[in-house]
């Protein structure tokens, strides 16, 4: 009775294992497809990042070449206009990345100080500085900067950090955030592009209402662009308009 019972089990192994080596083949030839994708990604990514910069110096060097050219397709009687609306959209573009190089290098200074405040307290951060700094340039893009803080809490949890530790280098990270969003951004942004910080606000929640990260990301030049094109054309109608209407308004003398 227990070779009856055994009988089928073996069989039912022995077919499983020779329909496992049937497949083997098959299997281990999408992992080496899957690997060389993998590989072919990163190869794609690593060329990408190192064209780039020459792509941008040579498109730096062919710069005047490019602006002569469009200025000669400008219409005449605008021409000067537009050249120096162009000219104007440019600075605030160049002042916009500085600022935002500005406020990142803080931010990556408060976050490592406040990485070595939490060290004080018990387990330190291991590599505070190369984290802070990670989280700090990400502060371009929001909520890019839980990508480094996640590996800093793994890294600080194996290394011994408790459950508190873990908890003031979350608040460190919040605070640092609520800085660079209602202080940093509206103060160094606003006075890099000449933009009152209520103005700048108020680009911030309208773009990011429209074009969501995108627009967080742009807000700032896009605000600065409208402001100079309102007053390049828009304030002049206006101003215009005002002094048109003006004389049929009677101001009754003063008795």
């Amino acid at each position: 009775s227990s070779s009856q019972w055994i009988a089928p089990v073996v069989q039912n192994l022995e077919r499983e294992m020779n329909t496992q080596l049937d497949a083997l083949p098959g299997r281990l030839g999408g992992w080496a497809t899957s690997g060389l994708t993998g590989v072919d990604q990163v190869l794609s990514l690593s060329l990408d990042i190192l064209l780039v910069p020459i792509y941008a110096f040579f498109l730096i060097l062919a710069m005047p070449a490019i602006r002569n050219g469009v200025r000669q397709y400008l219409p005449r009687w605008h021409r000067d206009q537009l050249i120096r609306i162009l000219r104007d959209i440019e600075k605030v573009v160049a002042a916009f990345f500085r600022g935002r190089l500005i406020v990142s290098l803080i931010c990556a200074v408060l976050t490592y100080v406040g990485f070595l405040a939490v060290g004080l307290t018990g387990t330190g951060v291991p590599y505070a500085a190369l984290f802070g700094l990670l989280i700090g340039l990400a502060t371009a893009i929001p909520l890019a900067g839980l990508l480094f803080l996640i590996p800093a809490l793994i890294m600080t949890g194996l290394d011994g950090g408790t459950g508190l530790t873990v908890g003031l280098l979350i608040t460190v990270y919040v605070v640092v955030q609520l800085l660079e969003t209602v202080v940093l951004t509206p103060t160094i942004m606003g006075r890099e592009v000449e933009l009152h910080p209520v103005t700048l606000i108020i680009a911030l929640l309208l773009c990011g209402k429209l074009l969501g990260v995108l627009g967080l990301i742009l807000a700032v030049p896009i605000a600065a662009t409208c402001r100079i094109v309102a007053r390049e054309f828009f304030w002049p109608w206006l101003t215009g308009y005002v002094t048109m209407i003006r004389p049929a308004v009677r101001v009754p003398p003063p008795q």
